[in-house]
């Protein structure tokens, strides 16, 4: 196993690599490639001196050039026999991205309230040109850069695999650690998937016999509205009648008036009036590109934006008439439907 460690300063990084040290991790820091560096040069090693040495190495050598030579290193020790290892101030996404072809790698985050990590920074006196607490908040800012060959520690901490908060005491860290070990990473959705999977969930309703949409609106991530293609309410539907367009031998995005169903994006748009549901500036979701005629009805129901994974001939007009409308419209790879949770 490989963990990689990375935090803002004083977060306990230290700490967690002493822990792991105990259970015959052998240490790598990305640090020491650049204390390498400074020897070689002969130059003082502090904190300024090493960020500017971190920074021409990835300038000149690629910004992911500390990651692979301590790759290098440690493919080496398995030669010798060494199994598990730590890899710690991983400052660079493309440090991460490097350490990630080991199939063994994971990224561990480790943070804690920056009040805290000032005073152990004065408690520990191990923080050079830091005299009070806005001189430790900007050498934070410090290290995260702009620049994809400087630090940028913010970007690389979202990138962890699993996250340790460390506002607490020894103790608490160890079981935190083992916590974290112990369990794998839950992937949770993003926001699009989780309300995509919910409009497919409710196209499972449609009494459509050609095509099941759904259609979900949503603001500020709460779910206002639900609707599927469906018959006009006190009517008999498809699925007992049969599809009229079908007998009529009409196909698919012609001859809308004969269809006996209200479409998806009409119905969820009615309920919002009919509840008293404000949805300007809202989101809908749909399973399909919505049609011309529920194009016009999402720009003047004030709706800021739709997102859909499915496409059909003839989608392009809709999909123009809602852009030119000021509505944005953005296309997401359908989500696994499947539904993954702990019972």
């Amino acid at each position: 196993m490989m963990i990689g460690l990375t935090g803002p300063n004083c977060s306990g990084k230290g700490e967690i690599a002493n822990i792991l040290k105990e259970k015959r991790y052998k240490y790598y820091s990305c640090s020491d490639v650049i204390r390498e560096e400074a020897e070689k040069r002969k130059l003082e090693k502090t904190r300024e001196n090493l960020i500017a040495i971190g920074n021409e190495l990835r300038e000149k050598l690629g910004p992911n050039v500390l990651a692979k030579k301590l790759l290098e290193k440690i493919k080496e020790d398995r030669k010798k026999g060494q199994k598990d290892f730590i890899v710690d101030s991983i400052r660079n996404p493309n440090e991460v991205e490097e350490l990630k072809t080991d199939n063994e790698f994971s990224l561990l985050g480790i943070n804690a309230p920056i009040e805290l990590r000032y005073e152990r920074a004065k408690a520990r006196g191990r923080v050079e040109n830091v005299n009070n607490f806005d001189d430790f908040k900007q050498m934070d800012e410090k290290e995260n850069s702009s620049n994809p060959n400087a630090q940028q520690l913010n970007v690389v901490y979202k990138m962890a695999d699993k996250y340790v908060f460390n506002d607490s005491t020894l103790e608490d860290l160890k079981k935190r650690l083992d916590f974290a070990l112990k369990y794998e990473k839950k992937e949770r959705p993003s926001w699009a998937e989780y309300f995509m999977k919910i409009t497919s969930v409710v196209a499972e309703r449609s009494t459509c016999l050609r095509h099941n949409v759904g259609a979900i609106i949503v603001k500020n991530k709460r779910l206002l509205t639900t609707g599927y293609n469906g018959a006009v309410r006190g009517n008999e539907d498809c699925l007992k009648l049969g599809c009229k367009k079908d007998e009529l031998g009409l196909e698919s995005g012609f001859g809308s008036e004969e269809c006996r169903a209200v479409h998806a994006e009409q119905n969820a748009i009615i309920q919002g009036a009919l509840h008293g549901i404000n949805i300007e500036g809202a989101t809908l979701y749909c399973t399909t590109i919505p049609c011309r005629m529920c194009a016009k009805e999402i720009v003047n129901a004030g709706i800021k934006e739709v997102i859909t994974y499915s496409d059909y001939a003839g989608a392009k007009g809709s999909i123009e008439f809602l852009q030119n409308a000021g509505v944005n419209f953005r296309k997401i790879p359908r989500p696994n439907n499947s539904i993954n949770f702990k019972d």
